[in-house]
């Protein structure tokens, strides 16, 4: 078992660190401390890499139960040193309400909610992409208003009764007391959403309990807006938070470097193209810009391009080997990919050369990246990166000539199509009880019996119920994984009959709102295949 002392800089997870929470943490925002060392924070899955444990926390935890049974690093708050203070995240982190860049209507619409609780609802439902801000609104809003707040991670809480036994001590009263003051209570639940249709009830016991009447104010925070979360969302004040707007970024930060730096010479403009290479993420965009700042005075234009313009520096150009390996590292990890799209169509217009063969120099450099990316990932080689960028750099000088004028990695898409059809295998196997083997040997059988054009959509019905499947597992998760040649599809109208024998057959609970197909279709989010 690894933890935290396992670590080759105690200070830093390693790149590609996927971070997991669980226990009541002291420090107010984990998520960001989390970022701070260099990990990503991010719901428990099988992709996590890491679980880090709060300084209270139970020892049968069922986190920290399978994070021991599956050999995983664990990092415990109280081992590892607090961020270093210097990072212009910490610098311009929010300390009160008014410092939040941009939410002003949802900070309101928040703080009218809670002045006037519970006549306005006796929970809100903050959803939104990860780090836009939900948890640390909700704990200056709680700060603001004189609350002292609880916070619990409810994907911690497996089941109905595991949650109801740890919030059963705040049931009781309206008030704590802790020492000669009584405070009131805010409840934070983070994670909502990663309660999901496995956790025997652990969103229908937030629900219900909303509904009963708690005696003090919920927040439930989540990422995406899916249907598991139709109860909460009949309960709920609905708040919505979106990433601000690229201009409203630029001058918040031109005034805060101005106010708090000292830095009178920010173009706006320049600030804006920033935010929008950077996904308007305000914690990128401040990395970046410190990044920048510790370069040399001078301005240097490497730090002022995209991967797109970065990759295109590569080819064909009389550029010195030193400023393409500059080129390459502006993003080590989109330019390789770029390159890899963009080196036949170079080839195909090389320079006083024969094509094929460049094409072939090339595509040698660019298995001699793979090889070495590889190695990186699976061991944390990190010092194999400058060889990696190298080969690179080799495969475009090699294509030697200028690149398409429109180029994509198709390789992104087709990784987020392969990563999508791996998790509805995994929610297909995880309702069956079936291998992976006997997944893959059955689908067709299942797909021949299932979509046999004059099967009445009863026996569909009760088919897919004796399999243990869903209409989802048959309309999606079949359809989209078939081989190409295999596709199958079923007419609208029998679609549209299947739909409204299983919703008869599979009702929804009463009192839950009803939501429509396409409010679901237009409330849902994603998940990013990072």
């Amino acid at each position: 078992m690894e933890t935290s002392k396992c670590l080759e800089d105690a200070t830093m997870f390693p790149p590609n660190s996927y971070v997991a929470l669980t226990g009541q943490w002291i420090l107010q925002d984990p998520k960001a401390w989390i970022r701070a060392h260099g990990g990503i924070p991010v719901i428990w899955s099988s992709r996590c890499t890491h679980l880090a444990i709060g300084k209270q926390h139970r020892a049968d935890c069922w986190k920290l139960q399978q994070a021991k049974a599956a050999n995983m690093r664990l990092v415990y708050e109280a081992e590892l040193p607090p961020p270093p203070k210097d990072l212009w995240v910490d610098i311009f982190a929010p300390k009160e309400l008014k410092d939040v860049i941009g939410h002003a209507q949802t900070v309101k619409d928040l703080q009218g909610w809670l002045r006037a609780w519970p006549s306005k609802g006796r929970a809100a439902l903050l959803t939104g992409p990860p780090g836009v801000g939900k948890t640390t609104v909700a704990h200056l809003l709680a700060k603001a208003e004189g609350f002292q707040v609880v916070e619990m991670n409810a994907s911690d809480e497996r089941s109905a009764k595991s949650l109801r036994e740890s919030l059963a001590k705040f049931v009781k009263s309206t008030t704590l007391s802790l020492g000669p003051k009584a405070e009131k209570r805010l409840v934070i639940l983070d994670e909502v959403d990663g309660m999901s249709a496995g956790d025997r009830g652990g969103v229908a016991e937030i629900t219900r309990m909303i509904r009963e009447g708690c005696t003090f104010p919920i927040v439930c925070i989540a990422n995406e807006r899916s249907q598991k979360l139709k109860g909460l969302t009949g309960v709920c004040l609905d708040v919505r938070f979106t990433r601000p707007q690229k201009g409203t970024i630029a001058k918040a930060i031109a005034a805060k470097l101005k106010g708090q730096m000292g830095m009178e010479k920010m173009d706006v403009g320049s600030l804006e193209d920033l935010c929008e290479r950077n996904g308007n993420d305000i914690r990128s965009i401040l990395n970046s810009l410190q990044f920048s700042s510790l370069s040399s005075g001078e301005k240097d234009g490497i730090h002022q391009i995209d991967a797109f313009d970065a990759t295109r520096r590569l080819f064909g150009t009389a550029a010195s080997l030193a400023d393409r390996e500059s080129a390459a590292f502006v993003d080590h990890s989109m330019v390789p990919l770029l390159v890899q799209e963009a080196y036949l169509g170079a080839a195909e217009k090389c320079r006083g050369s024969d094509g094929l063969a460049a094409a072939a120099k090339a595509a040698d450099r660019i298995g001699d990246w793979d090889l070495l990316d590889a190695r990186i990932g699976r061991s944390q080689a990190w010092g194999l990166l400058p060889s990696a960028m190298m080969s690179v750099v080799a495969a475009a000088k090699a294509a030697n000539g200028p690149p398409p004028w429109q180029f994509f990695p198709a390789w992104l898409g087709k990784n987020s199509k392969r990563l999508k059809h791996r998790r509805l295998l995994q929610d297909m196997r995880a309702r069956t009880g079936a291998t992976d083997p006997h997944l893959m040997d059955t689908r067709n059988l299942l797909r021949a019996s299932l979509f046999y054009a004059n099967k009445p959509v009863g026996k569909i019905v009760a088919e897919l119920d004796s399999l243990g499947l869903t209409r989802d597992d048959m309309l999606e998760t079949l359809v989209e994984t078939c081989m190409k040649g295999d596709e199958i599809a079923m007419e609208t109208k029998k679609k549209s009959a299947l739909t409204r024998e299983w919703k008869k057959a599979h009702p929804e609970p009463k009192g839950i709102k009803q939501t429509s197909e396409t409010e679901i279709e237009e409330e849902y989010v994603s998940e990013d295949e990072d």
